[in-house]
């Protein structure tokens, strides 16, 4: 590749994804990072877009990458980072890392290019819903680095230990892995994992002093000590953006963690720091820009307003790291006296504090992700019955917003929440997909402004329909608030309130039924924790919050229902030896003990069938044994003791090869492979459980009494 070719990176926050980043600038080529929380649809859209040549994967996204690179044309070569191994898709090259180092490293000229050449790219949706590429130069992130390395911004100095905690495809990760080295600070890097517990071993293993990322991410730290104990001792300092932080949330983490909360404001277009609260001295809203930015509040025409000091205005920037176009569009995006609409409104107290007070466009920002509802409106629109539907960002104490979608049905239409819901599946990411469905009568139209969240969060000229109305009538304990409407209002809402504990028995609940339908279909490592946070709609810190890793989630899905099947099979067994009085036979105890099991997978709900398929794909795993042992050992020897009572004739060592082949049947019966439909031409179907029980326990016991005969 020459100067100015591109390569994608799919990547976590490693070691080798920053020397991709350094060895693709330093050598004249644009580092694009990729959000691998999105879909594939929106990733190809900007890979295509970008022509990228080279696509580097993080462990753990390698299927990802394959499906992304079988939309996107210009990609030749697959680099596999972290250790994954290479993988080959058509026509792709591919390499491991150090190998293709090894292979075909050498000397390379850095830097032998003009400080307006094109380094990083980075899309946005946070000014408008199309994703738009955000190209930076040398020069713009050579100044940025320089400006937040000033004292009252991000002051790292060379005895830091910094922690980059947000995502290096989120605006070069806040400009960290720049501004760290520069100075000779350390830099920490988690990788994938943002869990509370990875998190608090990284900041005591490795002395952090400095620690950056979304609120979100330090909610699961004071989670995690305040359930385990511990503390940090060395963190100083930690830097939060991302959405607007709930004050007693500032106060939780200082006074628990021992260090200084700086709040800060961002966006893709400014490199991206905006403004940022002193290292020293309180929090004070999202703090103060630092040298080498000016703020101006306008009215809604662009006209500047006379008094810039405690009035809601429209918020532009100005500056030297500020964009003045995006990747492959002629239009202008700076006024006439070069400051860039940023689409916030916004307020300066008397010191110049910014306050984000809201958007002038439509957007959610939802866990410092943003979410389009334009795009979820247009899908659900276009359902029969649907006459208007409106989707608003309602607040949430963990992510910022969430969205909530309103929907007014047609006339002598009755819609289903869930029909609803299920037509965003597969066409946005499951984050995205609203919690919550309001039906109305009447959809409120013309001047709506926001009254949930104090004064000023909305021009009241603005003309959005979308965030509107709250509702007390609505709200309930622990939960967004709601909307109202003019008219009855008909609502997913249950009538009770919930309780937080109960909301996060669901969400784990939810968690677990997603996860064990991706493992009953791909196994344990054809899952990642992002397929299963998709799947849900959840974040993936939410998950690591719940779940400590991929492994700890799969051994909670399997003791979910194992104890309620183990329990049962042998209260069934016990109850069967009491009815045969002394008498029992094989026949009998494998119908108790195969019949049992069969009724769940006959009568119960799909969970239960995914719940078999799962163990299917188990029973012949390492993973699977060990916990096949633990949960089941029980029941399958109380099941061997009445056989031995049953078949007194029969050797110890021929009674446990029975069972041995008793349960490869059955756990082949469980996975539904199909095979037997085919071998038959349908006269037999796989999920056909009930045939299965009619014959299994039967033709089993008559394997066991041929053993007499040996």
């Amino acid at each position: 590749m020459g100067l100015g070719g591109r390569i994608a990176t799919l990547a976590w926050n490693t070691q080798h994804h920053l020397e991709v980043y350094y060895g693709a600038m330093g050598a004249g080529l644009v580092c694009h990072t990729l959000n691998p929380r999105l879909t594939v649809q929106h990733l190809a859209a900007m890979v295509n877009e970008a022509e990228d040549r080279l696509l580097a994967v993080s462990a753990g996204l390698e299927q990802f990458a394959l499906e992304l690179a079988f939309h996107c044309p210009s990609i030749e070569t697959i680099l596999f980072l972290d250790g994954a191994a290479p993988r080959t898709i058509s026509g792709r090259r591919s390499f491991a890392h150090e190998a293709l180092l090894d292979e075909l490293g050498g000397e390379a000229a850095w830097g032998r290019f003009d400080e307006e050449t094109p380094a990083g790219l980075c899309y946005t949706s946070g000014t408008t819903g199309a994703p738009k590429g955000v190209l930076y130069t040398h020069r713009s992130n050579y100044l940025h680095t320089l400006r937040s390395l000033q004292a009252d911004a991000f002051a790292l100095t060379a005895a830091d230990s910094v922690l980059v905690a947000v995502p290096m495809f989120h605006a070069n990760g806040w400009g960290l892995p720049f501004a760290a080295p520069a100075v000779g600070a350390k830099l920490v890097l988690p990788g994938r994992r943002m869990d509370g517990a990875h998190l608090a071993t990284l900041i005591q293993t490795e002395a952090v002093t400095v620690a950056a990322g979304v609120q979100t991410v330090w909610q699961g730290l004071l989670d995690h000590l305040d359930a385990h104990g511990g503390d940090v001792p060395s963190l100083e300092r930690i830097i939060i953006g991302g959405a607007t932080c709930p004050d007693v949330l500032i106060r939780r983490m200082e006074s628990r963690l021992g260090c200084r909360v700086q709040t800060s404001w961002g966006m893709t277009e400014l490199s991206p720091l905006g403004t940022v609260a002193p290292a020293r001295g309180p929090a004070v809203a999202s703090g103060r820009p630092p040298i080498g930015l000016d703020l101006k509040l306008t009215d809604a025409s662009g006209r500047t307003l006379p008094g810039q000091r405690n009035t809601v205005g429209h918020l532009k920037v100005k500056g030297a790291s500020v964009v003045d176009g995006y990747f492959k569009r002629d239009q202008p995006i700076l006024d006439a006296e070069g400051y860039f609409d940023t689409g916030d409104l916004a307020s300066l107290d008397e010191d110049g504090n910014l306050t984000i007070s809201g958007r002038s466009k439509d957007l959610i920002k939802s866990g410092g992700e943003w979410i389009n509802p334009a795009e979820i409106e247009t899908i659900i629109g276009r359902l029969p019955g649907v006459g208007q539907v409106a989707v608003i960002g309602q607040p949430d104490t963990k992510w910022g917003e969430r969205p909530l979608l309103v929907v007014e049905p047609q006339k002598s239409h009755t819609l289903d929440d869930r029909t609803l819901l299920d037509a965003l599946r597969g066409n946005v990411a499951d984050w995205w997909i609203p919690d919550h469905v309001v039906q109305v009568d009447a959809m409120p139209l013309g001047r709506l402004t926001r009254i949930a969240c104090g004064p000023n969060t909305l021009d009241p000229e603005l003309p959005s329909r979308r965030r509107a109305f709250v509702a007390p009538v609505y709200a309930e304990q622990g939960m967004p608030p709601r909307t109202a409407a003019k008219g009855p209002a008909r609502s997913a809402a249950r009538k009770t309130p919930r309780t937080k504990a109960e909301q996060r028995a669901e969400t784990i609940e939810q968690i677990l039924d997603a996860a064990e339908l991706l493992f009953s279909k791909h196994g344990l490592y054809g899952v990642t924790m992002r397929d299963v946070s998709l799947k849900v709609g959840v974040h993936t810190s939410l998950m690591h919050y719940y779940f400590e890793d991929k492994l700890a989630l799969f051994k909670a899905v399997f003791a979910r229902r194992a104890a309620i099947t183990s329990d049962r099979r042998i209260k069934a067994l016990d109850e069967y030896e009491k009815r045969a009085g002394g008498k029992p036979t094989a026949e009998g105890a494998l119908h108790a003990f195969l019949d049992t099991d069969f009724d769940l997978y006959i009568n119960a709900d799909e969970g239960w069938r995914n719940y078999a398929a799962f163990c299917a794909q188990l029973a012949n795993t390492p993973e699977g044994a060990e916990l096949f042992d633990e949960h089941f050992d029980p029941v399958v020897l109380r099941l061997i003791e009445i056989l031995r009572k049953a078949l007194p004739d029969i050797t110890k060592r021929d009674i446990f090869w029975g069972y041995h082949f008793v349960t490869g049947s059955l756990m082949h019966s469980l996975a539904r492979s199909g095979r037997i439909d085919r071998l038959s031409g349908g006269l037999c179907k796989s999920d056909d459980f009930n045939a299965v029980k009619a014959r299994m326990a039967d033709f089993m016991a008559a394997g066991f009494q041929t053993l007499k005969k040996r």
